[in-house]
């Protein structure tokens, strides 16, 4: 994709805001730049966001001191698991 001339790439940055219609977006991205965070402006038709995050299992509010401390993936399996019980 990032080939296509039509096509831009902004990695490692947050998208701030964004507003408008289909075809015709405004967006403000912001991106670390000498460790302060630099705001621009972008207009565009379409956007992909594409976090890339993995789900976070620490110590942190007793995950993994109790069953009944689950994550967000975990705890949506745990209701798939129990619709099919109940059939």
């Amino acid at each position: 994709m990032e080939a296509n001339p039509l096509i831009t790439v902004h990695r490692e940055t947050e998208l701030v805001k964004t507003g408008g219609f289909v075809g015709n977006f405004t967006s403000v991205l912001a991106r670390g730049v000498n460790g302060e965070a630099h705001r621009f402006e972008v207009e565009h038709g379409a956007t992909i966001v594409a976090t890339g995050g993995q789900e976070y299992r620490g110590p942190e509010y007793g995950y993994g001191t109790d069953p009944r401390i689950v994550t967000q993936q975990e705890f949506e399996a745990l209701l798939v698991e129990e619709q099919r019980s109940r059939g």
